[in-house]
């Protein structure tokens, strides 16, 4: 087990605990730079992102990766629900028109187990029509977020649900 030590990372405005994976010193050459407290609590939580456009996919995962969180990705609905019964993850972007099952019914599925009901379902697409807000909400997702969205957005939003300490 390392020692710990502190690391002043850009990415946080206050210095953060590191682990020298080596174990010897806390200015270790080996010691990752960006590895942080936070960051290591993190990497507990899983991100799940059901999409089928491979841009989102990655954008999603890209943003949800940089932030330290584990990512679980399926690229069509059956996919998506599959995984999301075994993996269990912490917070789930779905979209809802893709191939196969719609998103719609992913997150009805996935609300009415008692085994996934905990997900965090957030409806990640491009209809935002109030109608289709609605839709969402009666099919059980916690929220809703349009495209295009912002790469902040998406962090503020891992933030609020999945931080350690307020």
């Amino acid at each position: 087990m390392g020692r710990f030590g502190w690391n002043q990372s850009p990415d946080w405005e206050a210095p953060s605990i590191s682990r020298c994976p080596c174990g010897q010193k806390e200015t270790c050459s080996r010691m990752p730079a960006k590895l942080t407290w936070e960051k290591e609590e993190r990497m507990r939580k899983k991100i799940m992102v059901c999409d089928d456009d491979l841009h989102v996919i990655e954008t999603v995962g890209h943003v949800a990766r940089e932030e330290g969180f584990d990512v679980i990705t399926a690229e069509d609905s059956n996919q998506g629900l599959r995984l999301a019964r075994e993996q269990l993850p912490d917070v789930l972007f779905l979209d809802v028109m893709m191939g196969g099952t719609d998103g719609l019914e992913v997150c009805r599925e996935l609300k009415s187990n008692p085994a996934t009901r905990h997900i965090y379902v957030i409806l990640l697409t491009a209809m935002g029509q109030a109608s289709d807000v609605e839709k969402g909400y009666r099919a059980g997702a916690d929220e809703y977020m349009t495209k295009p969205y912002a790469p902040r957005s998406l962090r503020k939003k891992l933030h609020e649900l999945l931080d350690p300490h307020p």
